[in-house]
């Protein structure tokens, strides 16, 4: 895997603490792909809310992608205090999926 050149992600991901971010995109995926020239993702976290003091909201989403070169990046983060849950949802632009999921009206 370390001589892919292109990558398309599709991801989904159920987290305790945090949302999965620019940061984690960076160090846990891009920097292993040393080659890779074209990158398409579309993420989806989605966090139980057990009372956290700190929730993060679209801008520290946005902030998280500033190092992250050549993708525009549009982000969405939505919480649902009645379900105790949260989500956010990544993805690169222009969207190259054929369909939306869990889109919100933020």
């Amino acid at each position: 895997m370390f001589n892919l050149v292109e990558l398309d992600l599709r991801l989904v991901m159920f987290g305790e603490k945090r949302f999965f971010d620019g940061y984690d995109l960076k160090y846990n995926i891009i920097s292993h792909l040393l080659r890779l020239n074209k990158f398409v993702f579309n993420i989806s976290s989605h966090l139980r809310l057990n009372d956290q003091i700190y929730l993060s909201s679209n801008e520290d989403c946005q902030l998280s992608f500033k190092d992250i070169q050549n993708n525009k990046v549009i982000s969405c983060v939505d919480y649902f205090s009645d379900r105790k849950r949260g989500q956010c949802h990544i993805y690169s632009y222009p969207y190259q999926g054929k369909r939306y999921q869990s889109i919100t009206n933020n």
